[in-house]
């Protein structure tokens, strides 16, 4: 890495939807300042990495990807998988559909890795911000709103660690995980909306087979399945949530919702929802919900609460 105090691509109004120009990184950048790059679609080619290693305790040097359309990592061939993005505590923020037109996909294609080592991690968009200046909104496309893919990874230490995806079509997520998502002590909050959070299989929490995470993991969207036809069901799936702390699963509107007639405003939960026995709650549903709810596989905690929201 070189002791450039920072690097700038482009500006705000180059993410702003009108003739954006597309940025494609290709080339491995470390550098010690934060980097922010502005485009219409932001990919990667094979080469292409980001990195920053400011590590003062005031200012850790961030990574920020604007774009009014896509984001997208490489596919990685490394069968350990190749860090695409870091910082050194830093947060890391891939911001899509920055226009808000519903065009921005943020797909962290295969074996990629993405770390902020204790800086938070976000992927969303929108034209919203929060109180720190990152994207509030949700990254939203007719494909996926967010997509992990195989074997890729996100970790933020004890950085919060947000996912927010959206899609306009029906029988899209909103967000597409098949990946592992850790942190030590940082929340994780991923919010599929009304589309929901499709998984084929992913781990939450601690990649140890020890549970060592401790933050709270809370998952929403009014369709969790292996399909959105599944309605709420984690089924032929498998969700492995890892943590100490407390686990919320909740519909992002009053209730969660199926599509078919056998599914509708019911969530089902099988020996594939696997639940840290160790973790210090476990709530499904939220007050005021109006699905019933089913249980096809036992749900253990040691010590933990469980609270279930159900119409029966």
């Amino acid at each position: 890495a070189t002791t450039l105090g920072g690097l700038i691509i482009g500006k705000p109004s180059s993410a702003d939807g009108i003739t954006d120009r597309n940025v494609s990184i290709a080339a491995n950048v470390g550098i010690q300042g934060p980097i922010t790059v502005y485009g219409g679609d932001i990919s990667f080619t094979s080469d292409g990495r980001l990195s920053t290693t400011s590590t003062s305790t005031l200012n850790p040097a961030p990574i920020l990807l604007k774009a009014s359309n896509n984001i997208s990592t490489p596919n990685i061939t490394s069968v350990s998988g190749v860090p695409v993005i870091t910082t050194a505590g830093g947060n890391v923020t891939l911001w899509s559909d920055s226009d808000g037109v519903g065009g921005g996909v943020i797909s962290v294609n295969a074996r990629g890795i993405l770390n902020s080592a204790g800086g938070r991690l976000t992927l969303a968009g929108g034209t919203s911000v929060d109180s720190d200046g990152l994207p509030a909104g949700f990254a939203s496309s007719t494909w996926h709103g967010v997509e992990l893919s195989d074997y890729s990874q996100l970790t933020s230490g004890a950085g919060r660690l947000v996912i927010k995806g959206t899609s306009a079509t029906v029988g899209r997520a909103g967000v597409y995980l098949k990946g592992e998502i850790y942190t030590t002590t940082g929340a994780i909050e991923i919010n599929g909306g009304s589309s929901g959070i499709t998984n084929a299989y992913v781990i939450l929490g601690s990649s140890s087979p020890t549970v060592t995470n401790t933050g709270p993991i809370t998952l929403t969207g009014d369709y969790l399945g292996n399909t959105l036809s599944s309605g709420a069901y984690i089924n032929s799936s498998t969700l492995n949530v890892k943590t100490l702390g407390l686990v919320t699963i909740q519909p992002y509107s009053d209730s969660f919702v199926g599509t078919t007639a056998s599914t509708t405003n019911t969530i089902g939960f099988t020996s594939n929802l696997v639940v840290s026995r160790y973790a210090s709650g476990l709530t499904l549903g939220k007050p005021g919900n109006l699905s019933s709810m089913r249980f096809s596989g036992p749900l253990t905690l040691d010590t933990g609460t469980l609270t279930a929201y159900s119409s029966n």
